[in-house]
Order: C-alpha cells, then sequence, then structure tokens
C-alpha cells in the first residue's frame, strides 16, 4: 500500500503542475504571423528600405532609400494602411545626400525623423537631420536641418525619435574627440515650436571608448541606449543608457562590457519607459546572440536566458525591434540558411513570460539564396505588427501581423516584470507604467492562494516575500480587465 501511495504522489503533482500550466499561461502555438498587404518593391538598386519604421499601432510604415543616386536621389516613402492595402502618404520626401540612411516615425506616424549621414553641408559627409510633419495632405519640414559639425562626421548616421515626435537623438559615429579619431557622439534635440534646440550637452565616450554605433529613444525622449566599441578590449564591444536629468545626460545604471570578442551592441532597442533593454553581439563565428535587461533602480540586471543563432554567420540580432513594455522582442538574422535558401534569412519573434522568452508564432523566412530577410526591421509598440526588409539589393521589404494578439494591454496595464527569478524568497514586479488600480495574486503549486494584495497608482511593488521553497503562480490585474500570470521558483 505505501508502494502504492507513493507512487501515486509523483503521478500528482506533475498532473496538478501541468493543469496549472495550461490554465495560467498564455498559448503561443495557434499565433500565426500573416503577411499585411502586398509586398514593398521599390525601385532598383537604391537600396530600398535599407531603414525600416513604424509606428505605434502598425499602421504606417516608413522606408529610407539613401542611394538612389543621381537619376533619383536619396529619399523617404511612408505609407499608411487602409484596410488590408497599403498607399502612399504624401509625397517621396526627397532627401540631402544620405537621406533615409536611418529613418524613425513618431508614435502617430504624422511625425518623421531623417538621418542624412552623406550630405555635405560642413564638408564631405558631415551629415545632417531632418524632420517632417504630414499636415494632412503632404510632408513639411519642422525646423531647419540640424547639421553635423565638419568633414566625415557621419551625423545622422543612426536616429531616434520620441513617441510625441519632438524630441530626437543621432549619431555621428566618426566624430574625433580629444584627438583621437573617429570615438563618436549622440547629440539629442527638442523641438520649441519653431526650431530644433539641443538639450543638454553632447553625449561622448569614456576614454578607450567610441559611441554611437546604433541607438535607441524610449517614449519620453529622456532616456537613450547607444553602443561602441570598448577599445581597450579589442572586439568586446560595449553598451551604455543615458538619462536626462533636466540639465543633462547621466549615466544610468552600470555600462555593460562585452567580453573577449564578444562583440556587444550590434543592435540596441529600449522600451518606453526606459526600464528595460536589449542588444545583440556577434561573436568571431558570427552567430548571434540576443539579451535583454530590466533596471532594480541601481543597475542593469539579465531577464531570461539568452537568445542565440543556431549556426555560424547566422547573424542572428542583425535588426532588433521591442515593444513599448519591453516584453516582445523580434530578432532578424539575415544569414540564416533556409531550405532552398543561402542567406535567404529569418525574423523571429520572442515573448517574455516572466520567467524566460518564449517564441511566439513560427519563424518568418526569405524564400531565396540572398534574399537576407531581417536586414532591416521595427516593432510596433504592442508587438503585434513589424515591417521587415531584404538586403537593400532586393529592394523588398514586408509588413506581418499575429493572428491573435500577444499583448493582454488595455492601454492601462502593461506586461510585467518579475526579478530576480529564481529567487531565496525577495522579489520584485515592475509594471512598465503607472497603473491606477492593480490585484495581485500568488497560488502554491496546488492552486491555493498564499498571498493577496491591492494597490493603487503603482509602477513597482519591491520586495515581496515568499518564505517557503517552490514553484508559484502571481496573476496581476486590473479593474479594466488586463492580466498577466508569470511563474516564480523559490529556491
Amino acid at each position: 500500500m505505501r508502494a502504492q501511495l507513493h507512487i501515486q504522489k509523483h503521478v500528482l503533482i506533475p498532473l496538478l503542475l501541468f493543469s496549472l500550466i495550461l490554465l495560467f499561461s498564455s498559448t503561443l502555438s495557434a499565433q500565426t504571423w500573416n503577411q499585411l498587404g502586398v509586398d514593398f518593391v521599390g525601385p532598383p538598386h537604391v537600396d530600398f528600405a535599407k531603414a525600416v519604421s513604424i509606428n505605434a499601432n502598425g499602421n504606417t510604415v516608413a522606408f529610407g532609400l539613401p542611394k538612389g543616386g543621381t537619376s533619383i536621389g536619396s529619399r523617404v516613402q511612408i505609407f499608411n494602411l487602409n484596410g488590408t492595402n497599403w498607399s502612399q502618404k504624401g509625397s517621396t520626401i526627397i532627401s540631402s545626400l544620405g537621406g533615409g540612411e536611418s529613418v524613425s516615425l513618431s508614435a502617430d506616424g504624422n511625425i518623421v525623423c531623417i538621418g542624412a549621414n552623406a550630405s555635405g553641408t560642413n564638408g564631405s559627409n558631415s551629415g545632417l537631420v531632418q524632420v517632417y510633419q504630414f499636415n494632412g495632405t503632404d510632408w513639411q519640414q519642422m525646423g531647419s536641418n540640424v547639421l553635423g559639425d565638419s568633414t566625415g562626421d557621419s551625423f545622422g548616421s543612426k536616429v531616434a525619435i520620441s513617441s510625441d515626435g519632438n524630441t530626437f537623438a543621432a549619431s555621428a559615429p566618426k566624430v574625433d574627440y580629444n584627438s583621437v579619431p573617429d570615438v563618436g557622439h549622440v547629440r539629442i534635440y527638442n523641438y520649441n515650436g519653431t526650431n530644433w534646440i539641443q538639450k543638454g550637452g553632447p553625449i561622448v565616450p569614456k576614454a578607450d571608448r567610441t559611441l554611437g554605433i546604433t541607438l535607441d529613444m524610449d517614449a519620453t525622449g529622456n532616456t537613450i541606449i547607444t553602443s561602441g566599441a570598448n577599445r581597450a578590449i579589442n572586439g568586446a564591444g560595449a553598451v551604455i543608457v543615458y538619462a536626462f536629468n533636466g540639465t543633462d545626460w547621466v549615466q544610468k545604471g552600470q555600462e555593460i562590457l562585452g567580453v573577449g570578442t564578444e562583440g556587444i551592441g550590434r543592435e540596441v532597442a529600449i522600451s518606453a519607459d526606459g526600464n528595460i533593454i536589449a542588444y545583440s553581439s556577434f561573436s568571431s563565428a558570427r552567430t548571434g546572440q540576443v539579451r535583454a535587461f530590466t533596471f532594480n533602480g541601481t543597475d542593469w540586471i539579465q531577464i531570461g536566458s539568452a537568445m542565440d543563432g543556431e549556426n555560424n554567420n547566422d547573424l542572428f540580432g542583425c535588426s532588433l525591434g521591442m515593444s513599448a513594455n519591453g516584453t516582445i522582442l523580434a530578432i532578424g538574422a539575415n544569414g540564416v540558411n533556409v531550405t532552398g535558401g543561402l542567406q535567404a534569412g529569418t525574423v523571429t519573434v520572442n515573448q517574455f513570460d516572466g520567467t524566460d522568452w518564449n517564441q511566439a508564432g513560427q519563424v518568418v523566412t526569405g524564400n531565396v539564396n540572398f534574399d537576407m530577410l531581417g536586414s532591416a526591421l521595427a516593432l510596433s509598440s504592442d508587438g503585434n505588427t513589424y515591417v521587415a526588409a531584404q538586403a537593400p539589393s532586393k529592394a523588398t521589404a514586408f509588413v506581418y501581423r499575429i493572428s491573435q494578439p500577444l499583448s493582454l494591454d488595455d492601454n492601462k496595464f502593461s506586461k510585467i516584470t518579475l526579478f530576480p527569478n529564481p529567487t531565496n524568497g525577495s522579489f520584485s514586479l515592475s509594471l512598465g507604467h503607472q497603473a491606477e488600480t492593480l490585484n495581485l495574486n500568488i497560488f502554491n503549486m496546488l492552486g491555493q492562494v498564499v498571498l493577496s494584495k491591492s494597490y493603487t497608482s503603482v509602477e513597482r511593488i519591491e520586495k515581496l516575500s515568499l518564505e517557503d521553497p517552490g514553484l508559484y503562480f502571481i496573476k496581476v490585474s486590473n479593474s479594466n480587465g488586463g492580466s498577466q500570470t508569470l511563474r516564480l521558483l523559490v529556491n
């Protein structure tokens, strides 16, 4: 009889666990990424969609064409979704030389920031940035051109604009600093209703660093992430976040440094509130890896496992997009070989469940040799739509939308992050932004409520504690029906 009871106990616990997982987990396998509208096909040999951007709801997309030559010129084209079809929004924006090397749309899709890094206004390849606003019929420039300082600066190589379109950041990766060539810097500008005024001083790198290889900006325009090289360790790379303190830009958390030839900072992304970041890295094997971090008030703490490419030269993470709440990542890998296609490329979307990153929907692949899908990529704020481009020489891009929404948000409730996990008992929750009401229930493996609390006007919940080791399910919900359940392991 004792042996029989022993067997039943070992059968019962996995069954209970399985049932709870089915009850509390989102079902991702049924979700499918479907192409939204027809292919975007640009003029041949103009680097169509070398840079792409998408607005908050995924209904407006922008494409940069920086190498149009004398017959076409550098330009940016913007399209709007009308039902199931895309139509061009306003006229094509003809830019300065190199215009469209980088593009960034505001949340509503009515303001676009354009980097023209090959412009020669202040000397060959000094670069410039232009911002345009849609007036209901066409695009009109906001303020004057913002210029690079001197020959070879390549100002505008990367740009990012705030949600409201009134703040932008632009990098100049070839700027000389303290007599050291090609050190780089980042400058940020605010619109005062008439023109663009620099916000704080330029962000310059530390000793033995470079800056401005890539960048991203939070929704408010008060936090930026950028990357560069670590000259002290060749090939290691460095990622750093800065926040505006009302006067100038100060470092937020620790600088993240690569190890060996890890090459971190190939691409970067930041959440709307500036408290979740991700970066990709390429080692010498060029397989590619993506890691994500959350800010705990002092430092950046990794959330979930690293996400890795599978084979050498996959270039997993050559492009990167993050949802506004930081829990959904779109990852391009333009070097992946697929059946029938050498370097056809892929786009993968992963979602964080509070413990780890899980694939959402199928991997979308290129079709034939050297399509290099994922060469450029941007993800909508809700994480449900992305625009992806093939190799610029292919002059082709696509928009995909998932069949079942990934986010449970109702605009008043964001996906939460839970850290540390596993824990020795104490842990914290970050909601992504202020929640008016919040209910928290923690269940053990038997489905029993072990802790229940309610909060008002809260963004973070600090130092919750569970004494007994085991697996727990934490359900967070609000009065508007938004909810999220996470798994926590207490050691």
